[in-house]
């Protein structure tokens, strides 16, 4: 399950540098089309109010009287195995929402991906037309990059 979540996803550089990319590309195209902003800084704002809303959630107590009578129950007192449940719990937390995120990046990024395939592929059919040999290798770069992030993520 692990290996699902963190293969195959779209990586913020990857992002990145295709835009930069598409946009020379564009730019030498002569193309006046707007490229989709990089990422929504809303929905990380979204990920990160929802892990305080959590925090807070925790830190009230609604949940710790099921569970501490659920503990209670199963242990007596004086375990010294129980001390170690914050810390436990804290490292559970975090790596929950390390993929929370991981699974919102490779939804969101390749999102962004797929938007600028096809203003790149846009850029180069207009590229070739008009015969620009001196951007041949950029233009490889860029065929071969929607090529190989078609392949990979279904595009």
């Amino acid at each position: 399950m692990f290996r699902l979540l963190l293969k195959d996803v779209a990586t913020k550089k990857m992002v990145v540098n295709f835009r930069e990319l598409t946009s020379y590309l564009m730019k030498e195209a002569g193309m006046d089309d707007e490229l989709p902003e990089l990422v929504d800084k809303m929905a990380t704002m979204k990920m990160i109010a929802g892990m305080f809303v959590f925090i807070i959630v925790m830190r009230t107590g609604i949940l710790s009287r099921p569970l501490e009578m659920m503990i209670n129950t199963l242990v007596g007192e004086g375990n010294v195995i129980f001390l170690l449940l914050p810390f436990v719990s804290l490292y559970l937390f975090l790596a929950f929402f390390f993929l929370l995120y991981r699974i919102w990046s490779k939804k969101v990024l390749t999102r962004k991906l797929g938007e600028l395939i096809p203003i790149a592929e846009r850029a180069i059919a207009t590229l070739k037309a008009a015969g620009r040999d001196d951007l041949e290798e950029d233009i490889e770069d860029a065929e071969f990059l929607i090529e190989d992030y078609k392949k990979r993520f279904g595009f």
